[in-house]
């Protein structure tokens, strides 16, 4: 694809206001996609309901490994006299 058609292609996503830029995408990629049978806010709720545990599970992952580092550079930390 050229420069001269991503242009035209991010300038048709991002003018439309009914759906969303991704959709409009994928849609301009692949126009055997439909909107027909998809409820756009039932896919993004759905998504969510796939991605949020997830990142949640990462986050709280990252806190408590950086908790029991700190932890255990404090208990081991030598004592000066």
């Amino acid at each position: 694809m050229s420069p001269v058609d991503e242009k035209v292609l991010i300038s048709e996503v991002t003018s439309s206001s009914t759906l969303d830029s991704a959709f409009n995408f994928v849609q301009k990629a692949s126009p055997d996609v439909g909107t027909n049978n998809v409820s756009l806010k039932a896919l993004r709720k759905k998504i969510d309901w796939r991605i949020i545990p997830v990142m949640f599970l990462c986050f709280t992952m990252t806190f408590l490994d950086k908790v029991s580092i700190n932890v255990r550079l404090l208990l081991t930390w030598p004592i000066s006299s």
